[in-house]
């Protein structure tokens, strides 16, 4: 990548990111989808995936190289994956990789929910951890959301999802929000 690089969650972090994007893939549906649409959707897991933990030997391939891979694994077509032709050079300062709708940009606002769990969540248990990655993947830091909605996306009880909300609420993850009615929450921005 010409020097730029990628960042990748800590250590710590390992577990609770995996489980997110491991409960994210079990409920995607690749029922009607095109042979290319699951090509990128797997190729999109796959970059998810590697940049959770770094590999010793490197793993910082564009989606569109990854797609080409699996079209060659999947179709058997031949597409060149030699290095001289993976090397992106300057390209990736002057354009974006589209990898799915409204998720082109994830990386600032997935460091930015990350930094935040990591700060201030560091003796919530994985199933919390995880909860806090499916809200946050649901609402981000601008929508506004309550223990009903939390509750529906979670499985949780009324009961529960207070709890839930409560405990956020105490750790500063999330802030409330005046003039949507009472209890509504966003996340709050660090």
């Amino acid at each position: 990548m010409d020097g730029g690089t990628v960042l990748y969650g800590s250590a710590s972090e390992l577990r609770a990111t995996l489980e997110y994007d491991f409960s994210q893939e079990r409920e995607f549906s690749y029922k009607g989808l095109s042979m290319n649409e699951i090509i990128h959707h797997l190729a999109v897991l796959v970059s998810r995936l590697w940049q959770i933990h770094i590999f010793g030997e490197g793993n910082t391939r564009t989606t569109e190289y990854l797609e080409l891979f699996l079209r060659n694994l999947l179709l058997n077509e031949k597409n060149e994956l030699h290095n001289r032709y993976l090397h992106i050079s300057g390209l990736w300062k002057m354009q974006k990789v589209d990898i799915g709708e409204g998720k082109g940009d994830i990386q600032s606002s997935k460091v930015d929910i990350e930094s935040l769990i990591a700060v201030k969540a560091t003796d919530f248990s994985e199933k919390t951890i995880s909860h806090i990655y499916r809200v946050y993947d649901k609402f981000g830091f601008d929508m506004i959301f309550g223990r009903t909605a939390v509750g529906e996306l979670l499985g949780l009880q009324n009961s529960s999802a207070s709890k839930l909300l409560a405990k956020l609420l105490r750790a500063e993850i999330i802030e409330p929000v005046s003039g949507h009615g009472k209890g509504k929450y966003r996340f709050a921005r660090r």
